[in-house]
């Protein structure tokens, strides 16, 4: 049996049904602005859904408005923007060039809370990073920008591992550290053969880390993975 709806409620559903994803979207976000804590996180819960699961094409406009809320008194707020971010960027990898720089000011957060989240989306984003990089025609200033940003979000964590009081993040930042081993760690012949043709990162693939060309790093990569391809 199906529930009795008031008319006027049905208009006003009717209504959102009917109103475009944009504009929806828009009205979440200035609504969102003046709500307390819960009624901000409910509008970008919706924001998300909205951009990342019905429109993706709308990231490109609304991303700035998102990140926007990173500068909230919230904890919470903060930390719904971060996994934005994160599903923006898998959803899209264009989107790491805006996010990665973000996430690099975002580890001076002062709340713990904010900082393992941080590290959780960045030991997720890692190997989309590289492949991100691998996949690009040329080298862009934003892509140069970003690895420089990732660099020093690498170099913060080293000093976590040390400095962390925090059993949390410091478990979070060990993660991390093991995902760039796992990532970063150099391939013996057999199993590059092993693998085939796929795509395999590396040392290989980031040796270039070390003296900062981007272009040359990436150029490398292509030609061992044109020369697997063709062995």
């Amino acid at each position: 049996m199906s529930e009795f709806v008031p008319l006027g409620e049905q208009i006003e559903i009717d209504e959102v049904l009917a109103e475009p994803t944009s504009e929806r979207v828009i009205s979440l976000l200035n609504e969102a602005q003046l709500y307390d804590k819960e009624g901000k996180l409910n509008c970008l819960h919706q924001v998300q859904e909205l951009i990342i699961h019905k429109d993706p094409s709308l990231l490109d406009n609304f991303m700035d408005e998102v990140i926007a809320f990173q500068q909230d008194a919230s904890a919470e707020v903060r930390k719904c923007v971060i996994s934005f971010m994160e599903e923006a960027c898998k959803k899209d990898p264009g989107s790491l060039s805006k996010v990665v720089p973000i996430l690099q000011y975002t580890m001076s957060d002062n709340n713990v809370n904010i900082l393992k989240r941080v590290l959780t989306c960045v030991n997720q984003l890692y190997r989309l990073i590289l492949e991100f990089l691998l996949t690009r025609k040329s080298v862009t200033d934003e892509m140069v920008g970003m690895w420089e940003s990732m660099k020093d979000i690498k170099n913060q964590v080293l000093d976590l591992v040390e400095s962390s009081d925090n059993v949390g993040v410091k478990t979070q930042a060990i993660k991390f550290l093991e995902t760039l081993i796992l990532l970063q760690t150099k391939k013996d012949s057999e199993q590059l053969l092993d693998k085939g043709p796929e795509i395999e990162i590396s040392l290989d693939s980031v040796i270039f880390e070390s003296n900062g060309d981007l272009q040359g790093g990436i150029d490398f990569l292509r030609r061992s993975c044109r020369a697997r391809q063709t062995a």
